[in-house]
C-alpha cells in the first residue's frame, strides 16, 4: 500500500499536514540561509516524519521524545505537549493498484487507559497485540500470528543507525532462528502457518528444557 498523507491533529484541528506523492519523496530545508553561517538541513523533522509513521504503526513512541543514546534524559516539553494538548497522530493508506479499494486510515494519540486512541478504520483497538494483528490483516491480508506486523515492517522505517547498519538481522537481538526464518519466508511470499506451529513448539520445548534445569538445580542444593 502507499503512505498517502501525515496529519497531527490538536482536537481535530490540523497542526501539520504532509500529502506524499507516487515516487520518490523529499523532506526539504526551505529556511531562508543565513550568510554567516552553513546551512545543514538538520533538526527540520525528517527522522520526526518518519518516526511518527512507525508510532501509528504500533511503535512504542518513545523515541520520538526520548534520544536512543541519552534514555534518561527525554525532552519532557516535546512529551508533555503530545499527552497534554491530546495530539493525534493519523496516517492514510491507499492501493494504488485498485483505485476502487477503501484507504486504511490510522490514528493513535499519546494517552493511556479509556483515553487511549488506537484507531483502524474508526474501530477504537487498544489492546496492542490486537492492534497489530489488525494492521497485518487489512495490509498484509494474512493473520497467522507469525511474523508479526511490527516484524515484517521491521526494514520498511528506518529511522535510527541500527536498523540501517543490519542488513540480516534486523530484529532485536534476542530474537531466535525460527523467528527470522518465519519473517523471511513471508517476504518471500511462502506460506508460513507451518512455521508458525514450529516456532510454537520451539518455544515450548525451551520452557520445558529450563524448567528440567531448575528442576535439576533445586535437587543438587537439596543434597548440599
Amino acid at each position: 500500500m502507499f503512505l498517502k498523507s501525515l496529519k497531527i491533529l490538536n482536537r481535530g484541528s490540523i497542526i501539520r499536514e504532509i500529502i506524499f506523492h507516487k515516487g520518490i519523496n523529499l523532506i526539504v530545508d526551505e529556511t531562508p540561509e543565513v550568510p554567516s553561517k552553513t546551512s545543514t538541513g538538520n533538526n527540520v523533522g525528517k527522522t520526526t516524519v518518519l518516526r511518527l509513521v512507525d508510532y501509528c504503526f504500533g511503535g512504542d513512541g518513545k523515541n520520538i521524545y526520548q534520544d536512543t543514546e541519552f534514555k534518561k534524559q527525554p525532552n519532557t516539553f516535546v512529551e508533555n505537549f503530545l499527552k497534554e494538548n491530546d495530539i493525534i497522530i493519523e496516517i492514510e493508506l491507499v492501493n494504488l493498484e485498485n483505485k476502487a479499494s477503501e484507504s486504511v486510515l490510522i490514528r493513535r494519540n499519546f494517552l493511556q487507559r479509556s483515553k487511549k486512541i488506537q484507531e483502524v478504520n474508526g474501530e477504537n483497538i487498544p489492546n496492542n497485540n490486537d492492534f497489530d494483528k489488525k494492521l497485518k490483516e487489512i495490509i498484509f491480508k494474512s493473520e497467522v500470528d507469525k511474523p508479526t506486523f511490527r516484524q515484517i515492517i521491521s526494514k520498511n522505517i528506518r529511522d535510527e543507525k541500527n536498523k540501517m547498519t543490519n542488513i540480516v538481522k534486523v530484529l532485536s537481538s534476542f530474537a531466535s532462528t525460527e523467528v527470522y526464518e518465519a519473517l523471511y519466508l513471508f517476504w518471500l511470499g511462502i506460506d508460513t502457518n507451518e512455521l508458525d506451529q514450529k516456532q510454537k513448539l520451539s518455544e515450548s520445548k525451551k520452557r520445558e528444557e529450563n524448567f528440567q534445569k531448575r528442576l535439576k538445580k533445586e535437587g543438587e542444593l537439596s543434597l548440599v
